[in-house]
């Protein structure tokens, strides 16, 4: 006599190989999908450094000494840490900077509720410029004559299996002022 079909035990025992392959395939997915959330969370993080630091970067390059007694860079002091830098730059743009008639102007990075902006010193003669949000920390520290120390510090959030945790993030970067704005 032939047999058809499966015995309970043989059905149990494929339903239990097939229940622990599914639980080991949906670990491993939760796994690559964790890996993958935290690695774009941390991405996201430096982007947004590295395009603020950039900014901060191409305003502060452009610091330019006004007179043989004046400054490039005004403050911080020396040596001293700020959550600003003042800065003196050309007025207009380079491609109208007339070299025996210079207009220098103040110009101002500061940090201010989670945001880093430009401004004119407070005078209220160009708008604010946004330059990064959603930082949780700025500074600047006057390290030399010719650079001003950048640090930046941000935070994301990452979801997992043990709730929200907070992932830090600082980049530390030291601009160097061209040669020519400093004093002979």
């Amino acid at each position: 006599m032939r047999r058809r079909g499966l015995s309970l035990a043989e059905t149990l025992l494929s339903v239990a190989i097939i229940a622990i392959l599914g639980g080991v395939l949906i670990m491993l997915y939760n796994s690559a999908y964790q890996a993958y959330y935290t690695g774009t969370t941390h991405l996201a993080l430096q982007q947004r450094a590295r395009t603020t630091m950039q900014r901060i970067s191409l305003e502060l390059k452009n610091a330019i000494q006004p007179s043989e007694s004046g400054q490039a860079v005004e403050a911080p002091g020396m040596g001293a840490t700020a959550s600003e830098v003042v800065f003196n730059r050309p007025a207009a743009s380079f491609e109208k900077f007339d070299p025996r008639a210079p207009v220098y102007a103040k110009r101002r990075v500061r940090f201010s509720n989670r945001r880093v902006l430009l401004d004119d010193n407070g005078l209220g003669a160009i708008p604010e410029e946004l330059l990064g949000r959603d930082i949780e920390a700025c500074e600047f520290k006057h390290v030399a004559a010719n650079a001003v120390r950048v640090t930046l510090k941000l935070k994301g959030q990452i979801r997992g299996e043990e709730g929200v945790r907070e992932v830090p993030y600082e980049i530390i970067s030291d601009v160097q002022i061209p040669y020519y704005a400093l004093s002979r």
